[in-house]
């Protein structure tokens, strides 16, 4: 009987690579949390002669747009402390059966690809003829009514709304879409009972994220931390989400 070829060492690595497209807030936790888990899964299941890696790429110049410098300083440091290869200015150009490639024409290889990067709007919006802006965001006035079309109500991540104090248009966040949804609902009833409508305002509660299973970043009232007490902010907010859903119909928060 003819022996078994050897493992390719070059496949193996490939393999036990996962590339993250996408360094916002959803790819940074992903990396994180992949980093540290990942070794653990890989011995469980006896594959100890390759050490999993995750490589974060982003086609920007930072991780975590938007952000405090602090607060991107902090993450990038605990990234590097879990071993997450991060790669910035790196635009991808397609995806391949063997990795990213990049618009440079370099390759990155690896065995599993996670798309982490940004909302785009679904092309229903483009053919409905409403007028949009980055990455098909449909524009909005103060009051969230389409421009140009008083009857109708956006919120959420369709909508580009721009933040006067900044003049840029507000991330895609829960916070946000949350805050645009009450707005909404209070013009409503102010154009029923012929009030005046009121414009919106975001109210920024700060900005947190896990990193790893363990550690976090958050940047709240000004003050910008990381590590263990972040972390627990973000459960907390977690926690405090899953409250407010609770009264959904299917909520079982037993099997959650």
């Amino acid at each position: 009987m003819a022996a078994a070829a050897a493992p390719d060492p070059e496949q193996q690595r490939r393999l036990a690579t996962v590339v993250v497209g996408g360094a916002g807030a959803t790819g940074v936790e992903l990396a994180g949390e992949l980093a540290e888990m990942l070794p653990e899964v890989a011995r469980h299941h006896g594959l100890t002669t390759v050490r999993p890696a995750v490589l974060l790429v982003e086609a920007g110049p930072t991780i975590l747009a938007g952000s405090s410098p602090q607060l991107i300083d902090k993450a990038a440091e605990i990234l590097d402390d879990l071993g997450v290869d991060v790669r910035t200015n790196a635009v991808i150009a397609a995806a391949t059966q063997d990795g990213f490639r990049l618009t440079d024409g370099q390759l990155l290889a690896g065995g599993v690809f996670v798309w982490a990067g940004g909302v785009k709007a679904p092309e229903l919006v483009a053919d409905s003829e409403l007028p949009t802006g980055h990455n098909g965001r449909v524009k909005v006035d103060q009051y969230l009514r389409v421009l140009d079309h008083p009857d109708v109500y956006v919120a959420g991540d369709l909508a580009s709304v721009t933040d006067p104090r900044t003049g840029h248009v507000l991330p895609s966040l829960a916070q946000v879409a949350l805050e645009e949804g009450e707005t909404v609902a209070r013009n409503l009833e102010a154009e029923l009972k012929g009030r005046p409508m009121e414009a919106f305002t975001f109210h920024d509660k700060g900005f947190v994220i896990s990193v790893g299973t363990r550690r976090g970043v958050a940047d709240i009232a000004g003050i910008t931390t990381g590590g263990h007490l972040a972390h627990l902010l973000k459960d907390a907010i977690e926690w405090e989400y899953r409250q407010s859903v609770r009264h959904l119909r299917g909520w079982d928060p037993v099997a959650r």
